[in-house]
């Protein structure tokens, strides 16, 4: 009774909290995912959260999405003071996506406020990083700004290679205003670089895209398809282009554009008016040169004034760029961390390789240790076979050599006679365990004299003690079982299988075969196997040949 009543008034209690107040994650994540395509959706609810009570890993995203959100929403942000404590984060929690995205913004936020060799430094990790994700949105973000910083930097061959990478992740993820975007610089830059084939290939894929794209998406697409006309000469085309774009959306890249046109046209007022609108633009590039034009026009007017003012705005746009402003510089911090990245990944593979290296020496030498351990517990295992059979066939002889003696003396206690009598019958049993035929002494088909020789007993003492025999024991066997070597002469066989088959022939039992022999049982099976056929002329296993040996 207690216990539901329990059960009712804890859910109860869990779901009045969560109907009273979302948890804030939550909203993060909502945020999150739509960042992208959102932004401003995302930023709303980012700002109506509490962050009061945020543990460490809340306040981190939140502190990402932020800068996320308002980058995206077109504002560069140029402190880097959250995006560090960021950094930090997702470095030590070992989060590689938003560690990514973090020193994307980074990057982007450094080179904003002209700290150019740590902004290259952090959008070159954060590549790095996007390269082992498949998370193709940060991909084309990482990218399309090295692009665009190399293109602003006058590096033509490696803003090509960015947005060539941009332009792949961005079909990866099938966002048409990303790859109009991409194909359009790509466009501009083989434009520059007078390679008219590759600029009119990238112009032929983008127009089909302007139909799918978003106005500032396409106004921006528009505006740079003009500037390419206006180089080759196709004033009427690249004017009506501009015109579009500029009801889509006023840029300032289109407006220094419509400046030069009326220029050209003998419209100089709307010209200077175009001229003071691409002043406003975010790009220091189009705004600059816009200066010049004006300053050019006020000069050529005798307004010096008008035109010092528009000089010391524009030297003011030049300090704010001052810093990493040649293009080698771009170019060669790149190739510095690429070259260290390189560097890198040597050392590291190198110490894979030396660690590969010790951990390889260490199997082989705990390999070899346990060999040596299996061996001697082999050995040990053998030697204890051996001196068993030893000592039950020492005990077996002595046995016999009582009940010989008591028969001799014609003793009368049958009692005694009877024990002496299971003793041997138990000896006999236990000794036909050993053999591999399972026969008893009484079937061995052995002299007692051969069997008792004390040469014999000697050879299994050796055995049990795990000692070979020596040349002077093997002489010793050969004059003993004389008549049964002149049977094996007729086979050619060496000393060593001469050996063995006598010691198959005293019932010497295969373990002790291969101690006093210095063989292994495995290589006195196999010489078994073989000798079979090479003596009787067919093939058979080791049971059979030991069985026709002891039958010659």
């Amino acid at each position: 009774m207690y216990r539901r009543l329990f059960i009712i008034v804890s859910l109860s209690i869990v779901v009045a909290g969560c109907s009273v107040r979302q948890p804030a994650n939550n909203v993060l994540l909502e945020a999150e995912r739509n960042v992208n395509s959102k932004p401003h959706h995302s930023l709303e609810l980012i700002l109506n959260l509490d962050t009061t009570d945020f543990e460490e890993a809340d306040r981190a995203l939140y502190e990402l999405l932020t800068v996320e959100a308002v980058q995206k929403s077109g504002v560069v942000v140029g402190n880097d003071t959250l995006l560090a404590n960021c950094r930090e984060f997702f470095e030590r929690h070992g989060n590689r996506n938003r560690l990514t995205r973090t020193l994307f913004q980074l990057g982007i936020a450094q080179y904003a406020s002209q700290q150019y060799a740590d902004a290259i430094n952090n959008l070159k990790r954060a590549e790095q990083l996007a390269e082992k994700d498949k998370d193709y949105e940060v991909r084309h973000s990482v990218y399309e700004a090295l692009g665009r910083i190399n293109s602003e930097a006058d590096n033509p061959e490696l803003a090509l290679r960015y947005y060539k990478l941009a332009l792949d992740a961005a079909r990866r993820t099938g966002n048409s205003n990303w790859q109009a975007l991409d194909m359009a610089q790509l466009a501009t830059i083989y434009g520059l670089l007078g390679d008219t084939k590759w600029q009119n290939a990238y112009v032929a894929q983008c127009q089909p895209l302007l139909k799918h794209i978003g106005k500032h998406e396409k106004a921006v697409v528009l505006t740079s398809l003009a500037g390419l006309n206006l180089r080759v000469g196709y004033k009427l085309t690249a004017k009506q282009m501009l015109e579009e774009a500029n009801q889509l959306e006023p840029l300032a890249e289109t407006s220094n554009l419509m400046g030069d046109i009326c220029a050209e046209e003998g419209k100089v007022g709307q010209a200077v008016d175009y001229w003071y609108m691409a002043l406003n633009g975010l790009s220091n590039h189009v705004s600059a040169d816009a200066y010049k034009k004006l300053i050019n026009h006020f000069e050529n007017k005798g307004d010096y004034l008008r035109a010092f003012d528009l000089s010391k705005r524009l030297n003011k746009i030049y300090a704010q760029t001052g810093g990493y402003n040649k293009p080698y510089n771009l170019a060669e911090l790149q190739n510095k961390f690429e070259d260290d990245a390189k560097s890198q990944r040597f050392y590291q593979r190198i110490i894979t390789l030396l660690s590969a290296v010790i951990a390889l020496f260490v199997i082989i030498a705990l390999l070899l240790l346990y060999h040596r351990v299996r061996v001697r517990r082999y050995r040990r295992i053998i030697d204890s076979l051996n001196s068993s059979y030893a000592a039950d066939l020492a005990r077996y002889n002595e046995m016999k050599d009582e009940m010989a003696a008591l028969q001799k003396e014609k003793q009368a206690d049958a009692h005694r006679f009877s024990q002496k009598q299971r003793e041997i019958e138990q000896l006999e049993q236990k000794l036909s365990e050993y053999q591999e035929d399972r026969q008893r002494p009484e079937q061995w088909n052995v002299e007692n004299s051969l069997l008792n020789d004390s040469h014999v007993a000697h050879m299994h003492r050796m055995a049990a003690r795990g000692m070979a025999a020596t040349t002077d024991d093997w002489q010793e066997l050969s004059m003993l079982m004389s008549a049964f070597m002149a049977k094996l002469h007729q086979y050619d066989l060496n000393t060593k299988e001469m050996g063995v088959c006598t010691l198959i022939k005293l019932r010497f039992i295969p373990s002790e075969i291969a101690t006093l022999t210095s063989a292994s049982p495995q290589a006195v099976t196999n010489m078994r196997v073989r000798l079979h056929e090479r003596l009787f002329g067919c093939k058979g296993g080791a049971r059979d040949f030991d069985q026709k040996i002891r039958e010659m």
